[in-house]
């Protein structure tokens, strides 16, 4: 299992790295500016500046992670094929493993689309309101 979580760090990390920079680059210098001539110092201008303005494109992050990981086949397949007793089994593995290895392809497709309602539902909530610092 440390392997597979290895991989899917490996193959992801590049990805979430240049979007996390997108966003550290959108956040206005003039915000950290204010922060810093009202006292703030490098932890609270980070955890009430930085982070706040972040969280539209942690909010996307993390939901491409989560969709990344449990759609991913090709590295999950073949190291344990879901031992023991199916527990290692992701969406895509499981769907795989009803629909065409075992002939049950109603179940097969009803188990691939089980996230999309909720990965729906999580995008329209990360959705942001507005530009980034429009508040500020």
């Amino acid at each position: 299992m440390f392997t597979v979580v290895l991989v899917n760090t490996w193959r992801g990390l590049p990805f979430f790295a240049i979007t996390i920079l997108a966003g550290l680059v959108a956040i206005r210098a003039s915000c950290t500016r204010r922060s810093e001539s009202d006292g703030a110092g490098p932890v609270n201008r980070f955890w009430h500046i930085t982070v706040p303005l972040l969280k539209p494109v942690l909010g996307v992050v993390i939901l491409f992670s989560a969709i990344f990981t449990l759609a991913d086949f090709k590295h999950r397949v073949h190291p344990d094929q879901g031992r023991p007793m199916n527990m290692t089994h992701l969406f895509a593995t499981y769907s795989f493993a009803l629909g065409l290895q075992g002939g049950q392809i109603s179940q097969g497709a009803a188990v691939s689309l089980f996230l999309f309602p909720i990965l729906a539902d999580r995008r329209l909530h990360a959705a942001p309101d507005g530009p980034a610092g429009d508040d500020l």
